[in-house]
């Protein structure tokens, strides 16, 4: 089983862990679980953005739940129209999503 700490700041091989929710987190980020996934990101662009908000992303990949996610900006755009204001930037080059973990029970849900 890894660790957080051992997970993250590897771009190529991106690790997302599901972690218990603080009570105060809002159900429009956890749904119907009491748990929440969350993903440090090593990349510039995302880390940059981040910093300069002041907040974390509540996503990193260009998708609707259970849907593809979207590979360019000219695909995101297509998707989601004027809904989102695509960033133009170049992705870290994982060739495939972030393996996501239980941080709890080491469980491993995509890899």
């Amino acid at each position: 089983m890894h660790t957080m700490e051992q997970s993250w700041g590897n771009p190529k091989k991106p690790h997302t862990w599901i972690v218990p929710a603080a009570n105060r987190c809002p159900k429009w980020l956890t749904g119907r679980h009491k748990s929440i996934a969350i993903r440090v990101s090593s990349h510039p662009y995302t880390a940059k953005l981040c910093k300069d908000t002041g907040m974390a992303l509540v996503s990193t990949s260009a998708n609707q739940s259970g849907h593809q996610a979207a590979k360019t900006d000219k695909q995101c755009q297509q998707k989601f129209g004027c809904q989102v204001q695509v960033l133009t930037g170049k992705t870290a080059g994982a060739k495939k999503p972030s393996t996501i973990e239980d941080l709890m029970t080491g469980k491993i849900f995509r890899k």
